[in-house]
């Protein structure tokens, strides 16, 4: 770690932990990247998803059944 990084680091340290989450969402949304065709492709496998559930093909699972899953995993 290079000193002006260290030094933002022991200042960062000072804030409060709301402070903090607030820098870290700062932070990394300035590492997003949009990649429009990447995007592209996303949006076109939401659609195709989303059309197979619509005539019964895909079966849909609840959010929380699915966390409540990999927690379990990890554990």
């Amino acid at each position: 770690m290079n000193k002006h990084v260290k030094r933002l680091a022991e200042e960062a340290g000072k804030l409060s932990a709301v402070e903090r989450a607030e820098l870290v969402d700062e932070l990394l949304a300035g590492l997003s990247v949009c990649d429009a065709e990447l995007d592209d492709v996303w949006r076109k496998e939401a659609k195709n998803r989303f059309t197979a559930w619509q005539r019964g093909e895909m079966k849909a699972v609840d959010a929380d059944k699915v966390l409540a899953r990999l927690k379990a995993r990890s554990q």
